[in-house]
């Protein structure tokens, strides 16, 4: 058989996987089972070909070509989903070393239940007699390297069920980096599990998008190429490692914040920009008027909150020469005049929609002062700020549920 011939069945065989993720019904992008799928049924494209003809060296050599160009020009979108979680059962301890990141002491578990969230005590999904509060975010919700018990969630849970004398669960379901769009698809999913109430601290993601969409790499016009750990094979083979891998159980390590560490003074950087839009993203502001409008059908009591930020008049040196959030993994920086100013922006507007919607608004943002003994970069609480965090909440939501 030519090549030509295994380079047409190929083809085909490849449309037809293209053609099934568009036609997927929704239900089946609430997990990662799809792109185990796909995956393999990508790898098995190999050895398949290799069974059915003749020139083994040329089918496989045509066959790795066409997947390779597959995953990196197939639209991100088609490799992902909204719903995102932390890895399921998952536990891991550290201790944070060194001065990247001030103000973290002893031995700090992390770790998630069955649904990949984090949790005080073990939830019990299918009870519904409990007040259970899902708090949605991003990483400032999620507090990767905080312990389970000193995380703001944790601590507005305990602080709740004393001040109201009843059982409180404040389910943390925040995952690093996402946006408003993830935080809707993650409302529409925990709603299977009897919430009383939701708690958005959502922003900081979707503003960092913002300044990079204003900024686009001029080669992406060119070369749509996405990166080859958002590749479906990619994202399909680590999906499958979670699923059959059970908890992760580790001795204690040690973190010295490297990653933030390469990037920070980011201030300093040689080529400084200034942005200050006039307006929030129009997908962020439908996902945030999509997730009040479902508040309000539901019934469920909803509050918002402004993203607390060391963007502010007020940085201290220290903190200062912390940040690399500006925005994050860029040749350049904008001036902190305008982080300030789209920061504003987005938490006067999360204000509006709120107001307009009738959804509560919690500004912690004008209670956190931008000093490491709070934030141990931009926008990231040490265990002091998370203590704050949720004081401040306290404040905000005791007598909203007394009355």
């Amino acid at each position: 058989m030519s090549w030509i011939k295994v380079f047409f069945i190929s083809i085909v065989t490849l449309i037809i996987e293209v053609f099934f993720v568009i036609l997927l019904p929704d239900q089946w992008y609430q997990e990662d089972n799809y792109i185990v799928f796909f995956a393999f049924y990508q790898l098995a494209l190999i050895p398949s070909a290799l069974f059915l003809y003749l020139k083994k060296l040329e089918t496989f050599s045509i066959t790795c070509i066409l997947l390779l160009f597959v995953n990196l020009f197939m639209p991100s979108n088609l490799t992902s989903n909204d719903f995102k979680t932390l890895p399921k059962n998952y536990t891991k301890k550290l201790i944070v070393r060194g001065d990247v990141m001030p103000n973290f002491e002893g031995i700090n578990t992390i770790s998630t239940d069955e649904k990949g969230f984090r949790s005080l005590s073990e939830i019990d999904y299918s009870n519904d007699t409990t007040f259970r509060i899902f708090a949605i975010g991003g990483s400032t919700t999620e507090e990767i390297f905080v312990d389970d018990k000193e995380t703001w969630t944790s601590l507005l849970e305990i602080g709740l069920t004393s001040s109201l004398n009843k059982t409180i669960e404040v389910v943390n379901t925040g995952v690093s980096g996402l946006r408003a769009q993830h935080h809707l698809a993650m409302m529409l999913e925990t709603e299977k599990y009897h919430p009383d109430a939701y708690i958005f601290l959502m922003g900081v993601n979707d503003w960092n998008k913002h300044i990079r969409d204003n900024y686009p790499n001029p080669s992406s016009k060119f070369f749509p190429l996405i990166r080859l750990t958002d590749t479906l094979i990619w994202k399909g083979l680590g999906a499958a490692k979670d699923l059959v891998k059970g908890p992760i159980l580790s001795e204690v390590s040690e973190e010295y914040g490297q990653y933030y560490s390469r990037q920070n003074n980011s201030l300093e950087k040689d080529d400084s920009r200034s942005f200050i839009p006039n307006v929030i993203d129009p997908h962020y502001e439908s996902a945030v008027n999509r997730i009040a409008a479902r508040c309000n059908e539901s019934l469920y009591l909803c509050l918002f909150l402004s993203q607390p930020s060391a963007y502010s008049t007020q940085l201290t040196a220290d903190l200062k020469k912390r940040l690399w959030m500006t925005p994050p993994n860029t040749e350049y920086t904008l001036d902190l005049t305008s982080l300030i100013g789209i920061a504003n922006l987005y938490n006067n507007e999360l204000r509006k929609i709120s107001a307009n919607n009738a959804i509560h608004f919690c500004d912690i943002a004008n209670e956190i002062p931008p000093t490491t003994e709070y934030f141990y970069d931009d926008v990231h609480f040490n265990e002091k700020g998370s203590a704050k965090v949720a004081n401040v909440l306290l404040e905000c939501l005791i007598p909203i549920l007394k009355f």
